[in-house]
C-alpha cells in the first residue's frame, strides 16, 4: 500500500512589524514629500515675463521618424489633417479685387508661358500635338511646335471660359469658350500635375483682367518666337515660366512719373491668431478667433505699428495682404483698426485652403502646393514698387504684411533658405501671431532676418496649436 504525501506551499507573508530599516526609509520619503512646496506664478507675473528664446528650434520628438518594420513613418501634422478635411471651394475662386489680379493687371508682359499638348480628333482618331502656349490678359495664345515655334497661332479667349479638370492621372484640362459667336472647346494635357494646377490658377487670374489689344499686338509682332528668347527674364517653376519685373524703358519713364531706383522690400509674415478648434466639429473656413487670439492680434498690431512708425521720417509704404478664411480676415481687421494709416489692404485667394469639389483628398496636397507657388510669385517677388520711402539708413524700402497660415510661411522659409519644406516643418514651428521676416533686394535675392519671433507676446499668449 502506497501513501501519497501532498506538500502545500504557504504564501510568503511579511511580518506585521516589518523590518526596522524599511520603516525608517519609508518614513524619510514621506517626510521629504511633505516638505516640498510649489509656488505658482500669477497671471500678472506671467505677462511680464519675457523669456530668452533659443536661436534654434529643436525637433519635437513626436515628429521624428519612428522605425517600424524596417521603414520610417511619421505622424501627420495638424496642418495636413486640416487639409485632408478641408471643405470645397467654388469653381471660380478669384475675384476681380484680388491682390493677384491687381499685380497681373499692372504687368506689361505675359502672365505665364510653357509647353503643353493639345488634342485634335479627326474621323474618330485622337492625336496629341505639342505646342507653345503664352497666357495674356484675357486670352491664351497657342502655337504649334515642330523643332521650332510656328507663326500660325490659335487664340482662346479665357475671359468667360469654363475650366474643368478632365483627368487627374493624365493631367488634362478642358476649356469651353465662345469664339466669334460659336461655342468651342479645347483640351490641354500637361507633363505634371503641378503644371496643370499652375496653369489652372493662372487662367483664373488672367480671366479677371481686361484684354489689352496693344499688349497682345506687341507680343504678336516680336521678332523672335523662340522660347529660349524669354528665359532670361523669367522664373522657371517646374515646367512653366513666370515673367520677371523689369525696369521700364527710357521712353516709358518720360511718359510716366519719375522712376525711382530699386529699393529693398521687407516681407513680414504673420500667422493668424488662436482659433477655436473643437475636434473638427467646426468647418475649417468658419473657425473664428478666440478671445486670446484677438488679444494676440492686438498686441502684434500695436508692436508693428510702433516699429513701422519709428522707421524713417515719413509714413512708410506698407501693404497688408491676407487670406479669405475667417480667422485671417478677423486678424487683418484688427490690424486695420490698430493701424488706421494703412492705405493698401488686399485679399489674396492663394492664401487659403480647400479646393473645388472635383479635387479629391488625394490631390489636395498638390493643389495647395500650386497655391503656395502662385502666392510666392505674386507676393514675394520684387515687383518694382515706385512708392518706396527712405528708411533710417537712407535707403528706399517698402513693407508687405502677409497674414496667412503655417503652411505658406514654412513654404516661403524653405524657398528663402533653399531647403526642403519638410526640414522647416520639423525645425521651425510657427506660433500664433508670430513674426517672420524675409528681405528681398533689387536683384531678387532673399535673406532671412528672423523666424517665428514671439518676444512681443506675453508668455500666456504664446500658443502654436
Amino acid at each position: 500500500m502506497h501513501v501519497h504525501a501532498q506538500a502545500s506551499v504557504a504564501p510568503y507573508a511579511e511580518a506585521p512589524g516589518g523590518c526596522d530599516g524599511c520603516q525608517r526609509r519609508r518614513s524619510k520619503r514621506e517626510d521629504a514629500k511633505t516638505l516640498k512646496s510649489v509656488r505658482f506664478a500669477s497671471t500678472q507675473e506671467l505677462e511680464k515675463c519675457q523669456p530668452q528664446l533659443a536661436s534654434h528650434y529643436p525637433t519635437p520628438s513626436t515628429a521624428r521618424p519612428v522605425p517600424l518594420n524596417g521603414t520610417t513613418t511619421r505622424r501627420y501634422t495638424i496642418d495636413e489633417v486640416e487639409l485632408y478635411f478641408s471643405e470645397d471651394r467654388p469653381e471660380c475662386p478669384v475675384s476681380a479685387r484680388d491682390y493677384a489680379v491687381k499685380k497681373t493687371a499692372a504687368r506689361e508682359n505675359f502672365v505665364l508661358c510653357g509647353f503643353m499638348e493639345t488634342r485634335t480628333v479627326k474621323m474618330g482618331i485622337t492625336r496629341w500635338g505639342k505646342c507653345w502656349a503664352e497666357l495674356y490678359h484675357g486670352i491664351l495664345v497657342l502655337r504649334k511646335f515642330k523643332d521650332a515655334v510656328q507663326r500660325k497661332r490659335t487664340l482662346v479667349p479665357v475671359s468667360s471660359c469654363r475650366l474643368e479638370f478632365l483627368d487627374f492621372k493624365e493631367c488634362m484640362l478642358q476649356l469651353e469658350y465662345l469664339y466669334q459667336g460659336h461655342s468651342e472647346s479645347c483640351v490641354l494635357r500637361f507633363e505634371t500635375m503641378q503644371d496643370m494646377f499652375l496653369w489652372w490658377w493662372s487662367i483664373q487670374v488672367a480671366a479677371r483682367v481686361p484684354l489689352e489689344p496693344q499688349l497682345l499686338h506687341k507680343s504678336m509682332s516680336r521678332s523672335s518666337l523662340s522660347p529660349f528668347h524669354l528665359q532670361d527674364n523669367t522664373y522657371q517653376i517646374d515646367n512653366v515660366l513666370f515673367p520677371k519685373h523689369t525696369q521700364p524703358s527710357p521712353q516709358v519713364r518720360r511718359l510716366k512719373k519719375p522712376y525711382a531706383s530699386r529699393g529693398l522690400t521687407h516681407l513680414i509674415f504673420i500667422r493668424h491668431g488662436e482659433t477655436e478648434n473643437i475636434n473638427f466639429r467646426v468647418c475649417d473656413r468658419d473657425k473664428k478667433l478666440t478671445r486670446r487670439g484677438e488679444e494676440q492680434a492686438e498686441i502684434t498690431a500695436h508692436h508693428l505699428d510702433k516699429v513701422l512708425q519709428s522707421n524713417g521720417s515719413g509714413r512708410p509704404n506698407v501693404t497688408l495682404i491676407y487670406g479669405g478664411l475667417r480667422r485671417t480676415v478677423e486678424t487683418a481687421a484688427i490690424f486695420a483698426k490698430k493701424m488706421p494709416w494703412l492705405a493698401h489692404k488686399y485679399e489674396c485667394c492663394f492664401l487659403e485652403d480647400g479646393a473645388p469639389k472635383i479635387v479629391d483628398s488625394f490631390h489636395r496636397f498638390d493643389y495647395r502646393e500650386s497655391m503656395h507657388k502662385m502666392a510666392f510669385q505674386h507676393i514675394c517677388r520684387w515687383d518694382g514698387d515706385d512708392e518706396q520711402m527712405r528708411g533710417p539708413s537712407g535707403e528706399l524700402e517698402s513693407y508687405k504684411l502677409i497674414i496667412g497660415h503655417t503652411s505658406f510661411i514654412q513654404f516661403c522659409m524653405a524657398q528663402c533658405y533653399d531647403v526642403p519644406k519638410e526640414i522647416i516643418q520639423l525645425g521651425a514651428p510657427i506660433s500664433h501671431c508670430s513674426l517672420s521676416q524675409i528681405d528681398v533686394d533689387p536683384s531678387d535675392e532673399m535673406a532671412g532676418v528672423f523666424t517665428n519671433r514671439v518676444s512681443h507676446l506675453p508668455l500666456t499668449h504664446q500658443t502654436s496649436e
